[in-house]
């Protein structure tokens, strides 16, 4: 089993949000994983790795985030 979550650090102060998005990851095959973040929540994937600082408008916006490992488990955070 897999189970990943996401952490947020922000930087207020800018007319431009920079988050910087990270992800932990849990589970007995923590090994060759992979991170993809869709922002928006809209189905396709803006960013990979761990972390990422993708640069946000103003407002309230909907992060997905898939972690994968080597053997095919798969762990999803919205």
């Amino acid at each position: 089993m897999l189970v990943a979550e996401r952490i947020l650090t922000r930087q207020l102060g800018r007319a431009e949000y920079l988050p910087t998005l990270a992800a932990t990851v849990a589970g007995s095959n923590t090994e060759a994983l992979g991170y993809a973040w869709d922002i928006g929540n809209d189905g396709s994937v803006d960013h990979a790795g761990n972390p990422v600082t993708p640069a946000f408008p103003a407002g309230f916006h909907t992060v997905r985030l898939t972690v994968t490992n080597g053997v095919g488990e798969t762990a999803v955070r919205v």
